[in-house]
């Protein structure tokens, strides 16, 4: 083996010399080969000895270990090729050789083998290529976690950059991409496995707040009354919305359903989301409450078994039509502190009554179909106005006196007859109407303090009533 210039004859008939060096070797057939290296004669040495030793390998036949693999994965793609071709590579590194359009559409196949959701699929492949874009990757071995890190800070500066959340995205993309190579066999490991997502709370862009009980009652009663509007009756879109609150049914899967999802006949009335629409790739059988059962019943008489249960287009956008019915009532799709209604504020809602109600952590993450009951406080739980000092007055007092005492004789803490401590702010028929049943554990009307803490003491294992992210941690 050894390493020099080559000599040629240019056009003007003169003698020159190759402006890059070749590593001259016999390969593992005793073949003699000349493999084009680099301008630097260190770093053409350094390509001498490392093809020495796959030649070395080869023989052998030992693989690579993962020192070497990652050499390999360094070299520049004419140079794999010319390995590849002569057979010092084995085939996993020939198909390691694609540029990343090839590996993109693999992967993509990939996931569609998994059955993912065509929506998730495109999302996590337009995200990848969004990344090897920015950082100018054609092959595998030009995706490396410094280059990936700058190119998500480059996409997050500016005044119209990326939030730091879509960045998160982006991140766990090309991350599962990374191990989807490796488990491919593409990669030796993941260059990408050390690189964790930001905090995205420190730059929300969009924060999305729950409807109150008075917001929900105007925008059931006015749009039931309303005008026709992207081919939904006002009684059509009221009753669509009173579905998605009461179930927690996200837009994807309300358009999924038909009339066959629903079992409207039985005593224990539900809805069923087919798997192939559900976010979790599975059949969820979620319970109606007997009135919304009532009103699905009046408003279906005429469908058909396989007739969609709201005639919805193709290009349906839920938050726009929800925005026309929220200027008919008058509510702002965005309050003082930027926080906006949209279509997953339903969710949101129902969520949010939930734990409110005092239903148990079973019963919680299981109607809102959440691997953990962390996302359903966190992300899903809203405080109304006032709740949490409500939840402070329900403490036990610690003042000493007279005057204390005859308080706690009475068992009143302080308050006037009749003053549930901002409970009589609540709507008590509203709240029979939107709570699931089941989720009773504890009264969500209790007359007083005291008969809510002796439930509480009774039931130590439910939600308490006002518990939420705040005050759970």
């Amino acid at each position: 083996m050894s390493l020099s210039k080559h000599s040629y004859t240019d056009g003007r008939g003169r003698r020159q010399r190759t402006a890059n060096y070749y590593v001259h070797f016999r390969d593992h057939r005793g073949s003699r080969r000349n493999l084009p290296g680099f301008k630097d004669k260190g770093a053409s040495a350094e390509l001498e000895r490392l093809v020495s030793i796959l030649v070395e390998r080869r023989i052998s036949g030992e693989g690579l270990n993962q020192a070497l693999s990652r050499r390999v994965e360094q070299l520049t793609p004419a140079i794999q090729k010319r390995l590849a071709k002569w057979g010092i590579l084995d085939a996993r590194r020939v198909a390691a050789l694609k540029g990343l359009d090839k590996h993109l559409d693999d992967f993509q196949l990939s996931l569609e083998a998994q059955d993912r959701a065509p929506k998730h699929v495109r999302q996590v492949v337009r995200n990848t290529r969004v990344v090897f874009e920015a950082i100018g990757a054609r092959v595998l071995g030009d995706v490396r976690a410094d280059r990936v890190q700058q190119a998500l800070k480059n996409l997050r500066a500016g005044e119209g950059g990326l939030s730091v959340q879509t960045t998160n995205h982006h991140l766990r993309a090309v991350k599962q991409f990374c191990k989807w190579a490796v488990a491919s066999e593409l990669l030796t490991e993941d260059p990408l496995r050390l690189l964790k997502p930001l905090n995205a709370k420190v730059d929300r862009r969009r924060e999305r707040r729950a409807f109150s009980a008075e917001e929900l009652r105007r925008l059931l009663d006015t749009t039931s009354h309303g005008p026709e509007h992207k081919g939904l009756t006002g009684e059509a879109r009221a009753l669509l919305y009173r579905l998605a609150v009461q179930t927690g049914l996200r837009a994807n899967e309300i358009r999924s359903l038909k009339r066959s999802s629903l079992d409207l006949e039985s005593g224990a009335p539900t809805v069923t989301v087919p798997a192939k629409s559900s976010k979790r790739r599975r059949d969820d059988v979620l319970p109606l409450r007997e009135e919304l059962a009532q009103a699905l019943r009046d408003a279906l008489r005429e469908h058909g078994p396989w007739e969609p249960l709201f005639a919805l287009k193709k290009s349906w956008r839920p938050a726009e039509m929800l925005r026309f019915d929220l200027r008919a009532v008058g509510i702002p799709v965005a309050d003082d502190q930027g926080r906006v209604l949209d279509f997953h504020s339903f969710r949101h809602t129902f969520v949010s009554n939930l734990l409110r109600s005092g239903a148990s952590q079973t019963v919680v993450k299981s109607l809102a179909r959440h691997s953990t009951l962390v996302l359903s406080v966190d992300t899903y739980g809203h405080l109304e106005d006032g709740e949490d000092r409500v939840a402070l007055r329900n403490l036990p007092k610690l003042d000493v006196g007279p005057e204390a005492e005859a308080f706690a004789a009475t068992g009143t803490d302080g308050r006037e007859a009749g003053d549930a401590g901002g409970d009589a702010k609540q709507d008590p028929d509203l709240y029979q109407s939107l709570y699931q049943p089941g989720a009773d554990q504890c009264s969500p009307m209790p007359p007083q303090a005291g008969d809510w803490r002796r439930c509480r003491d009774s039931n130590p294992g439910s939600v308490a009533r006002r518990q939420f992210s705040k005050l759970l941690h």
